[in-house]
């Protein structure tokens, strides 16, 4: 036996009100995420408009131009977004001659690494846009796949190399 005419009335405005319900939310829903994925764009292009990011893997030879470069003027700079991922070997040099310059809000700049498998385990946390090191002086150079996470690798060869790419 079919249910009494008032009882079919009833579940039909129950279903429209669901159905509105709905298509209110997913109207809602697509106007909050087109609105948001604008500023999240607008976002993305004052980022790119921004000064390029910087890693400076430093070595012997970095260390050795410290006095004509004055990294601790770039680390000292709201202005840069720079990194400088310190290799095995060079830590104590550049804290005594360059961290020793730079104000404490500012250290954090200056990554200490043990190992050189850390130095490229920074290089990809960090993704900066580009990559300055001595491929020579950094045991088994470059790994192939740190392109992925740089948009720019700078390979030095010589000092004058790093003097162009920093001018003092």
């Amino acid at each position: 036996m079919a249910p009494p005419r008032s009882q079919r009335k009833r579940a039909l405005n129950c279903t429209g009100a669901l159905v509105a319900a709905v298509g209110l939310g997913v109207t809602c829903w697509y106007l909050w995420k087109n609105y948001t994925g604008e500023a999240e764009g607008e976002q993305r292009l004052s980022r790119e408009e921004a000064a390029e990011s910087k890693c400076v893997v430093v070595t012997p030879s970095v260390c050795d131009v410290q006095n004509m470069v004055h990294w601790e003027m770039l680390i000292n700079s709201d202005q840069e977004d720079i990194v400088f991922l310190v290799a095995p070997g060079c830590h104590d040099r550049f804290s005594s001659e360059v961290l020793s310059l730079v104000d404490e809000q500012f250290k954090y700049k200056a990554i200490n690494c043990e190992t050189v498998d850390g130095i490229w385990y920074c290089v990809k946390s960090l993704m900066k846009q580009q990559l300055y090191v001595i491929p020579s002086e950094v045991s088994n150079g470059i790994p192939n796949d740190i392109a992925r996470y740089v948009q720019d690798i700078g390979q030095w060869r010589t000092r004058e190399d790093i003097l162009v790419a920093f001018p003092v």
